[in-house]
């Protein structure tokens, strides 16, 4: 448990709404007071959860959660599970698998699940009704493409597995790409974010999402100038440069578990 000290400008608001929460990126910004004459600054303090944050050594399915505690400056623990060690934990997690996200002794599984919990804590999960249900709605987007992995990996044919490799690479991830690409385009007032006009879950999710297709399958982003430009600007942000700065030296999950079955496929 943690306690944060927060301040908010806007006095009439902050007692008006309960806002007895931590103050987040976005209630940094100055509020436009409607009907006080100036602004008034109240202290206010929250005791904050105590977080775990266990996957492997690398970024796959937990790298998006790590990039929001980091843009939230949240300080938690990074547990890295090294392989030998994960049958021995395997059967301590809810669903047997990872990520898991222990909040205050709580435990939490399934990344997306994870993701939104701490897009919803921090801020980073839209203004509107509306722009949470575009969030959402890139998030199962990218499941799909998650799904359409998941397929291949687990399928034991050979035969079939290439199948599935085909239909992912011509066909799943760039009907995803093509999605996402025009998506960016429309929402051309929003400052290159994919959703309305500030840093949301979403963007820290398609960032992580896009290592994979150029990574295990070679697929070429060239074309897609709007998911390039969105990738600058997320590296650009100063927090996020910061923790790419200091993480740790990571395994590559890729080398680990992908590119061993795509090659069984391309012999």
């Amino acid at each position: 448990m943690r306690l944060f000290l927060g301040v908010s400008k806007d006095a009439s608001n902050a007692v008006k709404q309960g806002d007895m929460g931590w103050m987040s990126c976005k209630a940094k910004q100055s509020v436009e007071l409607k009907k006080a004459s100036k602004f008034a600054f109240v202290f206010y303090l929250r005791i904050m959860p105590s977080y775990k944050l266990s996957y492997f050594n690398g970024k796959g399915r937990a790298e998006a959660v790590r990039m929001a505690f980091a843009v939230g400056g949240v300080k938690y623990e990074d547990v890295r599970v090294e392989r030998q060690d994960w049958p021995a934990l395997k059967p301590k997690m809810p669903q047997g698998a990872m990520p898991v996200l222990e909040v205050d002794g709580k435990l939490l599984p399934q990344s997306m699940a994870i993701l939104r919990y701490v897009g919803r804590e921090l801020d980073l999960y839209g203004n509107t009704s509306w722009e949470k249900a575009e969030i959402d709605c890139i998030l199962d987007t990218l499941g799909d493409v998650t799904a359409s992995r998941s397929r291949f990996m687990k399928e034991q044919n050979l035969d079939q597995k290439k199948k599935l490799i085909l239909a992912h690479t011509e066909t799943n991830v760039p009907k995803v790409l093509d999605y996402i690409e025009k998506t960016l385009a429309d929402n051309s007032g929003g400052h290159g974010f994919i959703v309305g006009s500030a840093l949301s879950i979403a963007d820290l999710a398609l960032y992580s999402a896009m290592d994979y297709p150029q990574e295990v399958f070679g697929i070429s982003l060239d074309k897609y100038h709007k998911v390039l430009e969105h990738r600058k600007m997320v590296e650009a942000i100063p927090s996020i440069a910061d923790y790419f700065e200091t993480r740790q030296k990571e395994d590559n999950l890729v080398t680990l578990f992908f590119a061993p079955e795509v090659a069984k496929c391309r012999t």
